[in-house]
């Protein structure tokens, strides 16, 4: 008799055998992926395999205690199959929020989404994070960061895709080939899950040929990369885009409070106005980063975004430059500018804001302290220039951190957590270093002459270890 562990072993097996067997298939579960982008590939798959359709999953203790809600009675939690410490396969449950009631003292739930308002903003926080101009636009800017993390990611990690590719229809094929193959797979995927988050129809901007090589991912080996690929090059991009609108729309209301304040009264003296009986305002993200919030009203549907507010002004929009651009040199790194187990929707649903309760509720609230637990075995992994991304990352966000005197959201806690140090990148602190130019000016401008002393002397004796290798050794 098969014991729940196994079952659900079993079932991360089948969904991942079955996933890339089409590309309808694949899509279905992008969409999953687009609304849940905080969890790792692996977690997204077991969500997609048994509640498809997901909006916000957490654990039990976090909706309980956090964020005062109720699991209903009876709800069947979402299995996931993960290592513990000592290398065995361990399961554990989440719920997801249409699992869950609203006490008395609920705290509302929060979830960013994008608007048009924020389309400068965000432009040039991607702009500085990833290198790719917004120029032409947030969409083609969207589509060649794709591009750029896709490879980024063959790059990086190009040796271990090709002695995947055993077993898979990939296994004959040139290098060259594999190159071309996986990049626009990537790219493509990445793509759709970016514009599927922003509130944009993807399919107005892909083609269904964008997703022709999916089905010769076919063992779970090389599925496995491709589906890290796309889940962690997505929520780099998304984790950038929620901080830059959490940051907005703090400071505005921040602004906005202070400017009530102190009101000027006819005598020409500055007098406190009268307050009203204060209200607490419990309004809060979920503790966990892996809460993605969608609706308050869990016995409504979310309603679609109005794709034309979001849209660009442009009369016509580019298309989806990866399939040309990674063909025209398939050696070379392309430049781009500076319970039901499928899905088989193709128009994606989009996030909407959550309806809050009342006036006070619509505050943006300081972020309440709450421990965080790293639990990604991935975290450190890369190259000099991705970690130097990360680290660039981790600095910037402490700073606007330390600028609003608050503490930090889960977006920036995951963020400050991938900080791994300068003892790999001793590049990054040499000026004339080829290919290190622009980093060495970013670095310099991003730090004091203190901080910027006591990072290059870092470099000597500051090593990061992975978690993976942690759990090994002990």
């Amino acid at each position: 008799m098969t014991t729940k562990l196994q079952n659900y072993i079993q079932l991360a097996g089948q969904t991942a055998a079955q996933v890339t067997k089409t590309p309808k298939k694949w899509v279905g579960f992008l969409n999953t992926a687009s609304r849940l982008y905080r969890y790792p590939f692996p977690d997204q798959l077991m969500i997609y395999a048994q509640r498809p359709k997901a909006t916000a999953c957490a654990g039990y203790d976090l909706w309980n205690k956090r964020m005062s809600r109720y699991v209903r009675r009876g709800s069947k939690g979402i299995g996931f199959v993960g290592i513990n410490r000592s290398g065995y396969p361990k399961l554990r449950y989440v719920f997801d929020i249409a699992d869950t009631g609203k006490k008395d003292e609920s705290s509302s739930l929060f979830q960013w989404q994008y608007k048009e308002e924020y389309r400068g903003i965000v432009i040039k926080a991607l702009e500085e994070q990833f290198g790719v101009s917004g120029e032409k636009g947030l969409l083609y800017q969207l589509e060649m960061i794709a591009v750029k993390l896709a490879n980024d990611y063959w790059k990086n990690y190009h040796k271990d895709i090709v002695y995947e590719c055993e077993g898979s229809f990939l296994e004959e094929l040139e290098e060259s080939a594999v190159s071309v193959k996986f990049r626009l797979a990537a790219a493509a995927s990445i793509s759709y899950v970016l514009l599927a988050r922003c509130g944009y129809d993807p399919w107005q901007y892909l083609k269904s040929k964008d997703f022709r090589d999916i089905p010769d991912f076919n063992t779970q080996k090389i599925i496995k990369i491709l589906g890290v690929a796309v889940s962690e090059s997505s929520e780099q991009v998304l984790r950038t885009i929620a901080v830059t609108i959490y940051h907005h729309k703090y400071q505005k209301q921040t602004a906005t409070d202070t400017s009530r304040s102190v009101q000027p009264y006819r005598d020409g003296s500055d007098r406190q106005p009268t307050k009203a009986p204060e209200q607490e305002d419990n309004s809060r993200e979920p503790e966990s980063a892996n809460a993605e919030v969608i609706q308050e009203d869990d016995t409504k549907a979310p309603e679609p975004a109005n794709i034309e507010s979001t849209q660009e002004d442009d009369t016509k929009e580019p298309e989806f430059a990866t399939d040309e651009a990674i063909q025209k040199d398939n050696i070379k790194e392309l430049e781009p500018e500076t319970a039901e187990t499928t899905d088989t929707e193709q128009q994606v649903p989009t996030d909407t804001e959550v309806v809050q309760d009342t006036p006070d509720a619509q505050k943006i609230p300081a972020p309440v302290p709450c421990n965080f637990t790293i639990t990604d075995d991935r975290l450190g992994e890369g190259g000099p220039k991705t970690k130097f991304r990360m680290n660039m990352e981790a600095i910037r966000t402490l700073k606007q951190i330390e600028s609003e005197s608050r503490a930090a959201t889960p977006d920036e806690q995951q963020i400050l957590s991938k900080y791994v140090g300068w003892g790999g990148i001793p590049d990054a602190f040499e000026p004339d270093k080829a290919g290190w130019e622009k980093e060495y000016q970013e670095l310099n401008a991003a730090l004091t002459p203190e901080e910027y002393t006591s990072a290059r002397q870092s470099t000597l004796n500051a090593h990061y270890t992975s978690p993976a290798v942690e759990y090994q050794r002990f």
